[in-house]
């Protein structure tokens, strides 16, 4: 029988396939646009995983793995949950899409399990795949969005622009955190231009949830305090600052009409927060948690326990067996699978707070809970899944030096 170790340039390889997988939505996005008719990158990138779990890790017995308590409390909370969506499928009203939902799930623990055979999963490797692959892809997202609303819209394709424009808060996402990256630590106040460009690009992105709790994150980040006092700014750098902060207002107030014809269709998703009721959204979302509520708690106590059945919330909403969740993971995971699966799923979400150390900031992993429980479905949030299984086991796999000795 033959025996082989995992090179190194494979792991980091592999670890590239697998932030890619994270990836894939908005990559599909630009293939969609496009008329690109490749294989479907999130299809090709789990299988290259989850071959690489089975063939490669599995069978390895060079392989070394130290486990995380936390982590593994995390996992089995995680399974545990998954198997209660597997279990609704018994009482669901959903005939179809509950199936699609359940299958779907196998895509979010592919993205738990991976991390913890995989030690090159990193921050470093993340902020180079973001910089090169989801900045270029958000200036361009910017461009086509707001041309589609001018004078210019025959450029560009509207039918399939509209098909991807909700990819604008997966971008946002990304681009949060990203600025956590760059503010760990002490690295603020030496990345604090790129952070304030990547500020911006949300802002014209129009990602209202992901662009506020990544500012509140920082706002109350006490690195990136001690990052400003240990560093005195000079009075020449203040100077300049200033003038560059009073150019942009001035710049910005001359030409307001013309940035937010142009390049502002994002922007005035942060206005509408001013309208009564906070905007179309936010009084849409609204709503969504009223009639979630109502039935949890008007509907019988069996379904209070175990839920109305997984992929059944469109269902109750329009009579329609098709996708569509009250825009927050806790309440959906109440709704579908009743308080069990409530408690299942929010002791899931607060694992991260039993590990004390990590390679990856505790704040990405608050950043990602915060959207999940503003926007999101369960089923869809495998960048949450993989960053808290990167959070628990980034540090617990021998050393890849190690490995090659």
């Amino acid at each position: 029988m033959y025996k082989f170790t995992i090179n190194f340039k494979l792991n980091s390889f592999m670890a590239y396939v697998y932030i890619v997988f994270l990836f894939s939505a908005i990559l599909k996005s630009v293939f969609i646009y496009y008329n690109i008719n490749i294989l479907d990158l999130t299809l090709l990138t789990s299988v290259f995983l989850s071959l690489d779990i089975i063939f490669l890790r599995l069978f390895n017995s060079q392989q070394k793995i130290y486990y995380s308590k936390a982590g593994i409390i995390s996992i089995t909370l995680f399974l545990l949950f998954y198997i209660l969506c597997i279990l609704s499928l018994i009482t669901t009203p959903s005939k179809s899409y509950s199936f699609e939902k359940v299958f779907l799930m196998l895509l979010n623990v592919l993205s738990i399990l991976y991390p913890i055979f995989n030690r090159e999963i990193n921050i470093e490797k993340f902020k180079k795949s973001i910089k090169y692959i989801i900045i270029p892809i958000s200036i361009w997202f910017i461009f086509i969005y707001n041309l589609r609303w001018g004078a210019f819209s025959y450029l560009i394709n509207i039918e399939n622009m509209e098909k991807i424009r909700a990819n604008y808060l997966v971008l946002s996402s990304w681009l949060g955190i990203y600025i956590l990256m760059l503010s760990y630590k002490n690295d603020f106040l030496i990345n604090k231009r790129i952070i304030l460009v990547v500020f911006l690009i949300m802002l014209l992105l129009g990602g209202r949830g992901p662009f506020l709790f990544a500012l509140v994150i920082l706002l109350f980040n006490k690195n990136v305090y001690k990052s400003i006092v240990s560093n005195k700014i000079s009075l020449k750098q203040a100077r300049i600052s200033i003038l560059l902060i009073s150019s942009m207002v001035i710049f910005f107030l001359l030409y307001f009409e013309k940035i937010i014809t142009y390049l502002g269709h994002g922007f005035k998703r942060f206005l509408y927060l001013f309208d009564e009721g906070g905007g179309n959204s936010v009084v849409a979302r609204t709503d969504l948690l009223d009639f979630s509520f109502y039935h949890i708690f008007h509907d019988s106590f069996f379904q209070f326990l175990i839920g109305h059945g997984i992929g059944s919330f469109n269902f109750f909403l329009s009579g329609e067996d098709s996708r569509y969740y009250p825009h927050n993971i806790l309440v959906e995971a109440w709704f579908e699978l009743g308080v069990i699966g409530f408690i299942v799923l929010g002791l899931f979400i607060l694992t991260p707070f039993l590990k004390k150390k990590s390679a990856i900031p505790l704040s990405i992993i608050i950043f990602l809970i915060l959207n999940a429980l503003k926007t999101s479905s369960f089923v869809d949030i495998r960048i949450l899944y993989g960053f808290f299984s990167i959070y628990f086991f980034s540090n617990n796999l021998v050393s890849s030096k190690q490995n090659n000795e």
